[in-house]
């Protein structure tokens, strides 16, 4: 709604018109910005319908990565979801043969390209050096093995205060999600993310050894695993002292 005021003149806007003074004169404009329909079809607008097309997908899938992620709401960092989202972007690179606006999420390319993914204010790779073996067998079992270590203290930095670590491991299933030409869109199947498991858990003393660990837990076909690491530090001198959490997404592992 516009106004006249006091000298006649209008501010404010009426219709598809704007009223206000610049550098003291009166000017009147139309509205700016191109118009819904001219995204949608305009030749002029491909480029932005297809950052469109590859924004839209990313939020989706890592919105439902993220809300299985429950247990590490207590410590994530306040931008872990954004970190992520940028980690996906990066993804379309994976997919060479695809025009922009219908390039595939690959997860079964993504290896080592999450790592170290932050989850936490503190990095991971600051306090934790675990060498960590990870496999896919013939049986569809996901395996990992930690090598043995004179001490803890070779493995992980304890913060000062911290006798004793608290290292998990979780892993959670994400199918490709790929552009179906036929569809104009991504095809996102139902139960594409699977919810983060935990895999196992290992309590680490400083100045303790360390002995060979190994672990594992059933695979589905189709699917391939992002692989969190999770170390909590603790004093037992102290106990009424808060844990130190570090966590990132390390990895992932492809399963053909």
């Amino acid at each position: 709604m516009a106004i006249v005021n006091e000298d006649g003149s209008f501010s404010g806007k009426l219709g598809d018109f704007r009223f206000y003074k610049l550098n003291g004169k009166d000017v009147v404009a139309t509205k700016g910005g191109p118009k819904p329909d001219d995204i949608k079809k305009k030749a002029s607008f491909a480029i932005t319908r297809a950052h469109h097309a590859e924004f839209g997908i990313v939020c989706k899938v890592s919105n439902a990565i993220f809300i299985s992620h429950r247990l590490f709401r207590p410590f994530r960092h306040t931008y872990a979801h954004q970190f992520f989202r940028s980690y996906l972007f990066r993804m379309f690179s994976f997919d060479t043969s695809s025009p922009h606006g219908q390039r595939s999420l690959l997860f079964s390319k993504a290896g080592q390209h999450f790592e170290p993914m932050q989850l936490t204010a503190l990095r991971y790779p600051e306090y934790v050096s675990l060498p960590l073996v990870c496999s896919h067998t013939a049986d569809d079992t996901l395996t990992f093995s930690i090598p043995a270590a004179a001490n803890a203290n070779i493995y992980f930095k304890f913060p000062q205060g911290c006798q004793q670590v608290s290292w998990s491991l979780y892993v959670q299933g994400v199918q490709d999600i790929i552009y179906n030409p036929d569809q104009k869109g991504y095809n996102i199947p139902e139960n594409s993310v699977l919810p983060l498991t935990p895999v196992a858990q290992f309590d680490f003393y400083r100045r303790l050894e360390i002995s060979d660990l190994q672990c594992s837990i059933p695979a589905q076909k189709g699917f391939h695993y992002l692989v969190y690491a999770v170390a909590t530090y603790t004093s037992r001198t102290r106990p009424h002292m808060d844990p130190i959490h570090t966590a990132s997404c390390i990895r992932v592992i492809a399963c053909g």
